[in-house]
């Protein structure tokens, strides 16, 4: 793993890989558990838990959440919450950041595969972490992305520009 992520948080991860990868589901870590693998110094407290859209009421009844729409700070999608392992696990599906939505094909591009201890996991890149936070117009999110980056990481800048410069999408300032 990138930076250490505490035990409770790595366990919560572990038993939620387990029980969406039997179950078939299309996932991947987004939020500072994310960061965290990628090497980032952060500290994560909770788990946040992308699917595939065409995936999330399986997602859901496998980890026991109820999905709903949410709405609000800029941000729509379909999202339920749990508590595995003590930790508070976000599990959500369809999100869309300002205009600029996310579809599966979007999601799983926009995905980095992290050595994690004896496997591999996607977690969502850095870049389209920042583009969603850029396109809701959370700048505290945006200055939370950027802080404890990894020595020698390089942002794609020319796919954040692309990605916020589609047609129908937020546009970059």
């Amino acid at each position: 793993m990138g930076h250490a992520i505490p035990p409770r948080v790595q366990a919560a991860l572990w038993a939620v890989a387990v029980r969406l990868d039997r179950a078939g589901v299309r996932w991947l870590v987004a939020g500072s558990t994310a960061r965290a693998l990628m090497g980032f110094a952060v500290r994560p407290v909770d788990l946040d838990i992308e699917v595939a859209t065409s995936d999330a009421d399986l997602a859901a009844s496998t980890l026991a959440v109820t999905l709903a729409r949410d709405d609000g700070g800029g941000w729509t999608s379909r999202r339920g919450a749990t508590t595995i392992a003590g930790v508070s696990v976000d599990l959500s599906s369809a999100v869309t950041a300002g205009s600029l939505a996310s579809d599966d094909e979007t999601l799983f591009t926009a995905s980095v595969p992290v050595g994690a201890g004896a496997r591999q996991l996607l977690v969502l890149s850095v870049e389209e972490q920042l583009c969603r936070a850029m396109a809701a117009g959370a700048w505290g999110r945006v200055a939370k992305i950027t802080t404890g980056v990894p020595a020698g990481l390089q942002l794609d800048l020319g796919q954040i520009s692309r990605r916020l410069s589609r047609p129908g999408t937020a546009t970059a300032e």
